[in-house]
């Protein structure tokens, strides 16, 4: 595997997902000697959620740019997903509808992903990643045997909320990386 794209698959300010993330990023790139690329869908046009968008190229520039500049050239993928009452965020839905209606093949078929779900509950995002787990098989999309899901992401942070410091799950993140990366391979 020669480079990787990693998706924050939240628009909320402040998420925790972002802060897992990142730390993801910042793992591989200082583990790794590959190309990493990060969106977040924070970024995200906020004329994104708008009927026209599914006649497929009416899609803001931007995320045309991203589709055609970074998500179709990726072969590997690893998406943070934070739980939403007891799924996934509308967002993320959002974004993927919008992406696959406009290029569905070149952006999603074949393409590797591993999943990592956070929640702030006991259950790490585990029907979050169970549905995304149907849409993607669904799109062709060929995931990592294993998913992570991290669990009272509050008590896994720092005291000021801003990194990740948990040695445990800093292990269990590094663990599915690692395997992701061999698997990849």
């Amino acid at each position: 595997m020669d480079s990787v794209l990693i998706i924050c698959g939240t628009n909320r300010p402040d998420a925790r997902t972002r802060i897992v993330a990142k730390y993801v990023e910042d793992y591989i790139s200082d583990k790794y000697n590959m190309k990493v690329d990060y969106f977040d869908l924070q970024d995200l046009p906020d004329d994104i959620a708008r009927s026209s968008m599914y006649k497929g190229d009416d899609m803001p520039e931007d995320l045309k740019n991203f589709q055609d500049e970074v998500l179709i050239p990726s072969k590997h993928i690893i998406l943070v997903s934070p739980e939403y009452n007891g799924g996934l965020a509308g967002i993320l839905k959002l974004f993927i509808d919008a992406i696959s209606v406009r290029k569905l093949g070149p952006s999603f078929h074949f393409k590797k992903m591993l999943l990592i779900g956070v929640a702030d509950g006991r259950a790490g995002n585990l029907r979050g990643m169970e549905h995304l787990t149907g849409i993607l098989n669904h799109m062709k999309v060929v995931l990592y045997p294993t998913k992570l899901p991290l669990s009272s992401i509050n008590s896994l942070l720092n005291e000021d909320k801003t990194q990740l410091s948990d040695e445990s799950a800093k292990k269990a993140i590094h663990s599915v990386v690692d395997g992701f990366v061999d698997w990849s391979n």
